[in-house]
């Protein structure tokens, strides 16, 4: 990873020389600009099957955002998106929210929603507390 001022980007590459080969490479930036936290990725991978032919569910060139804005010292907001050109590819996207408590508790609760390929979207919700000890 390299930093430069408030901004850092990293780049990676990995394969691997099984019967189901897999290439991947990633690049990734992110960047603090006050409260505003943000990062995006982007990366391709080529997964070949056990007879050695492309599966093309899985390559592709895939990509995401996130960004996390701290409203108050206590509280942040974050979102999320990420998909993928691949038929078998899931696309995500979320909105959340955390409110630190003190003490080692926050409050935390979210709502996305989730599509593979061309399927039918679901959306699911979640809220609970988390205790840090």
């Amino acid at each position: 990873a390299y930093s430069f001022g408030n901004l850092t980007a990293a780049l990676a590459y990995g394969e691997t020389d099984t019967t189901v080969s897999q290439e991947i490479t990633v690049l990734t930036l992110q960047g603090d600009f006050g409260p505003l936290s943000v990062a995006a990725i982007v990366g391709d991978e080529d997964v070949n099957n056990a007879a050695g032919t492309l599966n093309t569910a899985v390559s592709d060139t895939f990509y995401g955002v996130s960004a996390s804005y701290a409203v108050s010292s206590a509280t942040s907001v974050n979102f999320a998106y990420g998909d993928g050109s691949g038929s078998g590819d899931a696309r995500h996207i979320g909105l959340g929210a955390v409110h630190d408590l003190g003490g080692g508790v926050s409050l935390r609760g979210a709502v996305g929603t989730k599509r593979v390929g061309s399927g039918n979207s679901t959306t699911v919700a979640d809220f609970g507390a988390q205790f840090s000890f």
